[in-house]
């Protein structure tokens, strides 16, 4: 199989290494969680690395693939006016994957080489590795949760057949909601975060991601539901063993660091 691991992983720009020490300190879990995921990273040896982005751009309202050969990330709308990131992309793998696909589903492509934090997060904390395995952007679109998870069940024949050991992301944050002060809004996000943290406890995202509304997912802003419902869809009916290796809610935030290794 060459699905070789997934995980869904916070792409916050609080994890930037310019970030105020305050911050950093409250959030050194969230770091040292992303130390282990590195290390489960470099142990699975990608080549490549799939990564849902819920922030990357979307031609005409499609599902869209970057089909660049050589990304680059920096920061400077976040403040940061010193950190880059530049890694690999792979247009032959691209394009099959958008070739195999683009009749029956809204497929687009891209060619975009500057690209932002939703996959230059991930990108920059995996740089470290030995090995460096070429990275293929995926963007969201304008639809439903299900219609991702049902994009990425299309995807997944393709990519269980591919030669290449792949590794699947999605980037993102479960609700930035939850520590507003307006109550209507925060204990709408609570609510949400509690049937997250259950549904992936229990085993039952793709459920769960299926049956929430799009306009709940807005309202609690939360992009991790677009990037990991496509992400599930890929995992449908594989079975995997589940690693949660951080949760929580510093600033209001809710993040989530999650593995899942097929059996």
């Amino acid at each position: 199989m060459s699905i070789i691991g997934a995980a869904f992983v916070p792409h916050t720009p609080l994890l930037l290494p310019t970030v105020d020490p305050k911050h950093a300190t409250l959030l050194r879990p969230l770091h040292n969680a992303y130390a282990v995921f590195t290390q489960w990273v470099h142990a699975l040896q990608p080549d490549v690395i799939i990564c849902c982005n819920p922030h990357a751009l979307s031609v005409g309202n499609a599902f869209t693939f970057n089909l660049t050969k050589h990304f680059t990330a920096t920061f400077e709308t976040l403040g940061d006016l010193t950190t880059t990131v530049q890694f690999s992309g792979t247009p032959k793998f691209t394009y099959q994957l958008k070739e195999h696909h683009e009749t029956h589903l809204p497929i687009a492509l891209s060619h975009e080489t500057h690209v932002n934090y939703g996959i230059g997060i991930p990108a920059l904390l995996l740089h470290g590795l030995p090995r460096q395995p070429s990275w293929v952007e995926l963007s969201s679109r304008h639809s439903t949760p299900a219609d991702h998870v049902q994009f990425g069940m299309h995807l997944q024949e393709q990519l269980v057949n591919a030669r290449e050991r792949i590794l699947l992301l999605a980037s993102g944050e479960i609700t930035t909601r939850v520590g507003e002060t307006t109550s209507e809004k925060s204990e709408s996000a609570g609510t949400f975060l509690a049937q997250w943290l259950a549904s992936a406890r229990h085993g039952t995202l793709e459920t769960f991601l299926m049956q929430t509304r799009a306009t709940l997912a807005d309202d609690v802003q939360s992009c991790g539901t677009w990037s990991l419902a496509q992400l599930v869809g890929m995992l449908h009916s594989i079975r995997v063993v589940p690693n949660e290796l951080y949760t929580g809610t510093p600033f209001g935030v809710a993040y989530q660091l999650l593995t899942w290794q097929p059996k």
